[in-house]
């Protein structure tokens, strides 16, 4: 799963440790390990484009408040079915689809099915 947490750019690492803690390890538990090259690639042109785009497609008129639509971006990143693995990154971790908000919208009874 993946995770999209607002922080400052010039954040210590006491600080990233505990958002890690607040934001990661509470919902997933502590990993066996951590994994890092420290490459700039980890923030790479396609991810900051891609990341760019997808708040840009929540966020529209609401630019000083981008903060607030993470999480729905996080929904819909995470919703997404990835091309090689043929399932999203919810389905992965929870096996099953999530229901998106559109699953909560009643249909009217002459278009039910059983």
């Amino acid at each position: 799963m993946t995770h999209f947490i607002p922080c400052k750019k010039a954040s210590d690492a006491s600080y990233v440790a505990t958002l890690f803690f607040k934001e990661a390890v509470r919902l997933h538990g502590l990993p066996q390990s951590i994994v890092s090259d420290h490459d700039v690639k980890f923030m790479s042109y396609f991810w900051k484009t891609y990341l760019g785009n997808l708040l840009r497609c929540i966020v529209r008129d609401q630019l000083r408040n981008w903060d607030n639509v993470l999480p729905q971006a996080e929904f819909a990143f995470n919703s997404s079915t990835n091309r090689t693995t043929g399932y999203s990154p919810f389905e992965v971790a929870y096996g099953l689809k999530p229901k998106q908000p559109v699953d909560l919208i009643p249909l009217p009874t002459s278009v039910r099915t059983s």
